[in-house]
């Protein structure tokens, strides 16, 4: 088996799964359906699953005919350097792709995006959601110590930044992709990016609080692992998925208010990350 070479490690909203769309359905690239697999799979955070379970995550690329250049993605990859190690023990030559976003922008996008989720109610503010999860909103703002993670463990050669504000640019598009292609050492194509992650209202309520019960939890783990997987696979369960939570609509991210203290603390963090890597993301727009 030809094990996955490129890995799109994040950030989280930052257009990963449009990207990695895009580059699944290159002719000289192949990608598993499935993407996000850290809840089913933690292969690379989890050092049981890592040590224990290699087979079980490469039958999510089973279906590879000998395609060389193999692709995953996991947002949560980025966020362990753990994580990151591993990646480069299993795959020593990964090419690392890395989307970044205008951190504030991406704290607005995933409020949003668990709003439209339903996970938390339409009126509630963003200040008190810092308060209870301050991992999904804050932490994952905060992207100097990622990137520093990943060019201690990668050779600089090996990583590539994409920035969301210019790969969905239509006068930047062409040459983000182009310069993605000739850094990947493939064919390049005239298909533009496929937008396969537009957030909006879940078409189906009633599924997805059904797919809510348990989750996370271990109960689950076990029964999903040691039965369902057996009959019916990441992938076929991703493709389930996609259909029943297909969005619609949108909530307006405009009048989010960030607290100070939080901006602060985001706007000093990517001062850090232009000063040592020369990576705008604040003067993005």
């Amino acid at each position: 088996m030809i094990k996955p070479n490129i890995f799109i490690v994040g950030i989280q909203k930052a257009g990963t799964t449009s990207l990695y769309d895009t580059l699944r359905n290159h002719p000289e690239i192949f990608g598993p359906l499935i993407k996000d697999y850290n809840n089913s799979h933690p292969f690379f955070s989890d050092e049981n699953y890592y040590k224990n379970k290699k087979k079980k995550f490469e039958k999510l690329f089973s279906d590879n005919n000998g395609i060389k250049n193999v692709i995953t993605s996991d947002v949560d990859l980025i966020e362990q350097k753990q994580s990151l190690i591993r990646i480069k023990e299993y795959s020593p030559n990964a090419k690392i792709i890395i989307c970044l976003r205008n951190p504030l922008n991406r704290l607005k996008s995933m409020f949003k995006f668990y709003k439209q989720q339903g996970k938390i109610n339409e009126k509630e503010i963003l200040e008190n959601e810092l308060k209870k999860d301050s991992e999904h909103y804050l932490s994952r703002s905060l992207y100097f110590d990622k990137i520093c993670n990943a060019f201690e463990i990668f050779p600089k050669e090996n990583i590539k930044i994409v920035l969301f504000e210019e790969i969905i640019d239509k006068n930047k598009q062409s040459e983000v992709l182009d310069d993605l292609y000739e850094f990947l050492e493939i064919s390049k194509l005239d298909t533009g990016l496929l937008h396969e992650n537009k957030t909006g209202v879940p078409q189906n309520s009633f599924a997805r609080n059904i797919y809510e019960i348990g989750k996370d939890t271990k109960i689950r783990s076990i029964l999903v692992h040691s039965i369902i997987d057996k009959f019916f696979n990441a992938n076929k369960r991703y493709e389930l998925k996609r259909k029943l939570f297909k969005k619609e609509g949108s909530v307006s991210s405009e009048n989010v208010v960030i607290p100070e203290e939080t901006k602060n603390t985001i706007i000093n963090d990517s001062k850090k990350l232009k000063e040592k890597f020369d990576i705008d993301v604040l003067n993005t727009n």
